[in-house]
Parts: structure tokens; C-alpha cells; sequence
């Protein structure tokens, strides 16, 4: 998935070593296995969906392990894609015409959707988008869970009618326009925080140095994938069979240029966004926004250390300013001189604007880390 752009390339260009972490990047077969890994110890640190901290941290369907993150890594990133049978046959445009067919009984079985998780950003950002358009999404469609990589093969083959996913996953199909994308994550949640660099708890404590290199590693790496003259070589670099292994024209649709929707292009120059503190910082209104959404999404009352007061417990501030020290330290130059001023220059777009669900009514396979002490 693009949105793990910040550990490929620093993987590629050696920027974990330049600031002191080993670090072995592991390909997974889905978020699932990236939980259960964490779980057991098998990995040190994850690119993972913002949720997931919870989800561990808290204990929701799983044993509760205290786990956290010191950096986002994107934001945005994620298509909503449907199928070209409701665009020719029913007449779908976007979510008001989508309601019509599905209330008007034209189609002949009740709609099929899928995202990669229950509790992930794009099973938000999918009923999000239900909702505005009068939907409900537990009543009148049905969602499933599919690994990233199987949504544009079900959809081909019928079985599902749509998917919300991050790219380039929808990408695949955009292309060679055999679906069509109805909304980016973005239109419908803007500014919303995708992925952090999860650790767990015991990992981050008791290998401080590693964990700050890792995280200063991918604030470097980060400036790399935002800048648009360098596009073309973070294209290059995930397209490489050890890393996504994909043609990069799918890479080159959602990361250079204009995107391809299968109805005709758009801009994209904000359909993913990996740096700057406006992005990386995991702030007080990045955690609110995630806590809120699995709040009014995933009913958890019954669960009772999913509270208010782990947010500040989960998503580290502080964590993320010692890398931003460490940074500093190991390559003078590459961000401003104080903290003031690199907090002035965020312009935070704030997640925490859509965070009310009174408001919003108006509203990969992964690469995961196992980290080695440095000798």
C-alpha cells in the first residue's frame, strides 16, 4: 500500500542505519496477522491503520497489550470504488443516485461492499459516505472484510458490488477503467489520519534508541515521499519486486499526476500526504478524531478501558519530538532550527473539526518491523 511509502524508502536508501536502528521490514498477509504478531511479540513495531492502537492497547476482541505510537505516517490515501455494472445498468453516479437504486428496488440483491477491516479508516470513511448520502450502513447494504489485495479480484468476479481501500489497490481496476471511483477518502473524512508506526509499549521503553531511530528514519524518508519532484523515483522504489511488487503505472496513477477515476481524471496532488507536522505529529485531534470514529462506529460500551483518558496514554507527542531532536542532531539543516518554528509551519489541518458525529452528519499488504539492538 502506498501509505507504507515512508519504511520502503527508508529501508531503500538506508535511513534506519543512518540513525542507529536495525531494522528488517516483513511482509504480512494481512492486519489480522500484523495483530496477532504484536500480540505475541513476534513484532517490535507496525505500519498500521491509527485504530489499531486502540484496538490492542484497549483490548477489543483481543487481549488487551499496552502498545502506542510516536508518528503518523499519511493521511488520506483511500479510494471508494464501484463496480461499472451500477454506473451502466442502474445509473449511479454518487451516493444520492446510489440511494435511489438501492430504494427504488432496481437491483436484484442487497449491495455487497467491502473494506479491510471492521474497525479501520476506511470502514469509516465507506459509512461515513453512506450516511451522507441518507444510507444506513448496517440496514440497507452489506459490508464484508477482505484482505487489501483480494477487493479488485471479488469485484471483477462479481461477488462484491464496490470496496473502500487504500491505494493502489483500486488503482488496479481505475486504470484500465473496469470500476470507477465514486469518492476519495479525503472528499468525504478530509484530513484524516491514515497510518502510524504502532510499538509496543515494552519495546519502545526498554529500546528507546531504536524506536527514535525508526521514527527518525521515516520523518526523513516522509520529506522524500511529499515532494513531487521525487515522485517518480518513490514510484520506482515501490514497484520493486521486494517491496509492493506492482506494474507502476497503478503506482504512477495515485502518486504522479492526475488520477485516473474510470469516468474521466481529477487532481490528486492531496490523495496522500506523508509529511510535515501538520501530518506526522500524532496530536491530541488525530486521537480524538480515531477514538471518536470507533465510538460511533463499533458500539464498544461493553468494553470498559476503551475511555477517553487512553488517548493521551496511545498517541505520544512526546515520542515524536525526540525524534524530531534526533533528527536535528544527526542531519543539521533538514528541518527548522526550533521547535516553534517547525510548529508554525504545520498549519495543522485538524481532524478534530470532524471528530463530532453531530458535525459529520453535516460529514496492502502491509510491511511490518522487527527491530535489533544496535551492537
Amino acid at each position: 500500500m502506498i501509505d507504507c511509502a515512508p519504511l520502503l524508502v527508508a529501508d531503500a536508501l538506508g535511513l534506519f542505519e543512518k540513525y542507529g536502528a536495525r531494522v528488517e521490514l516483513k511482509r504480512q498477509t494481512g492486519w489480522a496477522s500484523i495483530r496477532e504478531q504484536i500480540l505475541h511479540e513476534e513484532l517490535d513495531a507496525a505500519h498500521a491503520h491509527a485504530s489499531l492502537v486502540y484496538t490492542i492497547h484497549c483490548g477489543i476482541g483481543v487481549v488487551a497489550r499496552r502498545c502506542l505510537t510516536g508518528v503518523v505516517l499519511s493521511h488520506g490515501g483511500s479510494a471508494i470504488t464501484l463496480s461499472n455494472r451500477l454506473y451502466d445498468d442502474y445509473g449511479v453516479r454518487d451516493g444520492a443516485t446510489l440511494a435511489e437504486a438501492i430504494r427504488g428496488g432496481r437491483l436484484r440483491r442487497k449491495l455487497i461492499l467491502a473494506c479491510v477491516a471492521d474497525i479501520s479508516s476506511q470502514s469509516f470513511v465507506l459509512r461515513q459516505w453512506l450516511r451522507q448520502a441518507g444510507l444506513d450502513p448496517d440496514r440497507e447494504v452489506r459490508i464484508v472484510v477482505l484482505p487489501s489485495p483480494l477487493v479488485h479480484e471479488n469485484l471483477s468476479e462479481k461477488y462484491i458490488d464496490g470496496y473502500c481501500v487504500g491505494e493502489p489497490w483500486s488503482s488496479i481496476l481505475l486504470v484500465d477503467r473496469e470500476a470507477w471511483c465514486v469518492a476519495l477518502s479525503d472528499d468525504v473524512c478530509p484530513s484524516h489520519p491514515e497510518k502510524v508506526l504502532l510499538a509496543r509499549a515494552n519495546f519502545a521503553e526498554k529500546h528507546e534508541s531504536q524506536h527514535l531511530g525508526m521514527i527518525a528514519a521515516i520523518i526523513e524518508a516522509g520529506l522524500l515521499c511529499e515532494d513531487p519532484a521525487w515522485r517518480g523515483r518513490l514510484v520506482e522504489i515501490l514497484a520493486q519486486p521486494r517491496y509492493l511488487d506492482l506494474s507502476e503505472r497503478y503506482l504512477a496513477n495515485c502518486l504522479l499526476g492526475d488520477f485516473e477515476t474510470g469516468r474521466g481524471r481529477r487532481a490528486s496532488s492531496g490523495l496522500v500526504r506523508y509529511s510535515g507536522p501538520a501530518i506526522n505529529i500524532p496530536s491530541r485531534d488525530k486521537a480524538r478524531w480515531v477514538f471518536e470514529q470507533i465510538e460511533r462506529n463499533c458500539q464498544l460500551r461493553h468494553i470498559p478501558s476503551f475511555r477517553r483518558d487512553v488517548m493521551r496514554k496511545v498517541f505520544r507527542e512526546d515520542i515524536y519530538w525526540s525524534a524530531i531532536d534526533l533528527v536535528r542532531s544527526v542531519s543539521p539543516g533538514l528541518l527548522p532550527a526550533s521547535r516553534q518554528r517547525l510548529r508554525a509551519s504545520a498549519s495543522e489541518p485538524r481532524p478534530g473539526l470532524l471528530s463530532s458525529p453531530q458535525r459529520q452528519n453535516q460529514a496492502t499488504t502491509p510491511h511490518n518491523l522487527q527491530a535489533h539492538e544496535t551492537n
